[in-house]
């Protein structure tokens, strides 16, 4: 039996930090399982994994105050609380003391707001920041991988659930699920599938460069998520995740190559390889494919093309007018173009909070790319670590907001606290 001693270690803590962390990355894809299989309402079970880890960040910050670790939250996570510190403020006032309805959200509770963007947000960040230096990611990264295994398995009943059969077919189109007894709305979104799937094919890929274990059943496990993963974009048609997937992948690449010494063959091989890959592609395969029959591919040639303005570069503008009216302080936590966020939490921190927290934000976001960058110096197990928080970061700059984004407030405060 555990003591209390080794319940309060900084390995122990750093272990659930990083539990804390996969389960808001992928807790709630998880309970998709819920409306699909039990046919019941997704809030109920969602409020409760979300107290889950709620318990456990409490727990955290209560072992690290008793321990006197609190003063040992870097810079960085210094800077981010002071962002929270304004975002707070916003929320208290806009959601504490307006009416939702004037804000255009009529369908959610007050209690439903606050206790997702504290309890989802603030409370697991704060812990993060103070325990993430503690994880040991040579010894764990594994919990990762496990749970990208676990929700492939689960988008592929889902969707298996949902059609009668997996076809080809099905790629023409962007796909979305719908609760059958719309008792929770959209089960699962275009970008939702899109993002994951990127996930897998990254994390089959960092199998294959990076981690390289020499184990048959790792290499499986792998592949089966850098197949499915690859259904899953291209099923979700969504041009966010395609951009970002082809970052990670350059991303690996510099991983990978800074590994290795520098022969001059080794380079040659890969610029060759490379080459005949491009002109195979341009000129064999390109030709026969109709971009016309593939969602994904349709909606990157049409916005080529066309070059006309979306609903999300207007919210975009909107939002960052609001700004440019109230500098100081921020505007809202809503554009007001479709009175949601405006899927850029660049463009939403200054928003909502002004200068000073737009700033503070918008620097410890875009350091976080950089010190990823950094990860070419480290060990294997925390690049890939490096790439998966590099997926879910770089696409808040398409979809994605400062509340109801368990995702970003789990992966933030990671990147910033990891020791390298």
């Amino acid at each position: 039996m555990r003591s209390i001693k080794s319940w309060t270690s900084d390995q122990f803590i750093g272990t659930i930090s990083l539990l804390i962390v996969c389960l808001m990355i992928f807790g709630f894809q998880l309970l998709l399982i819920v409306p699909t299989f039990l046919h019941l309402p997704l809030l109920p079970f969602a409020i409760g994994f979300r107290a889950l880890y709620l318990a456990l960040s409490l727990f955290i910050i209560t072992v690290c105050i008793v321990k006197k670790k609190l003063i040992s939250i870097n810079a960085l996570g210094l800077t981010l609380l002071v962002f929270w510190l304004f975002y707070s403020v916003r929320v208290l006032i806009d959601i504490g003391y307006k009416d939702l309805n004037e804000l255009s959200q009529p369908s959610q509770s007050k209690f439903y707001f606050f206790s997702y963007i504290f309890g989802s947000g603030l409370i697991p960040c704060f812990a993060i920041l103070m325990s993430a230096k503690f994880i040991n990611f040579k010894k764990y990264s594994w919990l990762i991988i496990l749970f990208a295994f676990l929700q492939t398995i689960v988008f592929s009943l889902v969707l298996m659930n949902n059609f009668d059969s997996i076809t080809a077919e099905m790629l023409k189109y962007r796909t979305e699920i719908v609760s059958k007894e719309d008792v929770s709305g959209t089960i699962l979104n275009p970008i939702t599938m899109g993002r994951f799937g990127s996930v897998g094919i990254i994390t089959f890929l960092a199998m294959i460069f990076l981690i390289r274990k020499k184990v048959w059943l790792t290499y499986s496990l792998g592949l089966f998520l850098g197949v499915t993963g690859s259904f899953f974009i291209t099923l979700g048609g969504s041009r966010g995740p395609i951009i970002t997937l082809i970052l990670a992948i350059l991303l690996i690449l510099l991983f990978y190559f800074k590994s290795k010494r520098k022969d001059i063959v080794f380079y040659i091989r890969w610029v060759c390889g490379i080459s005949a890959f491009y002109f195979f592609m341009v000129y064999q395969v390109s030709p026969k494919i109709d971009y016309r029959e593939y969602a994904v591919l349709y909606r990157i040639v049409d916005t080529a093309k066309e070059k006309k303005k979306e609903e999300r570069n207007i919210s975009w503008t909107v939002a960052w007018n609001q700004f440019l009216g109230s500098p100081i302080f921020g505007d809202q936590m809503f554009d007001r173009h479709s009175w949601q966020y405006p899927h850029n939490v660049v463009i939403e921190s200054f928003m909502s909070t002004g200068i000073i927290g737009g700033i503070c934000f918008s620097f410890t976001f875009i350091y976080s790319f950089f010190k990823i960058i950094s990860f070419k110096n480290s060990y294997p197990e925390l690049q890939f670590v490096g790439l998966i928080c590099f997926l879910i970061l770089f696409a808040n700059l398409f979809s994605g907001g400062l509340y109801f984004n368990s995702e970003l407030w789990g992966v933030l405060p990671l990147v910033l606290a990891i020791r390298n």
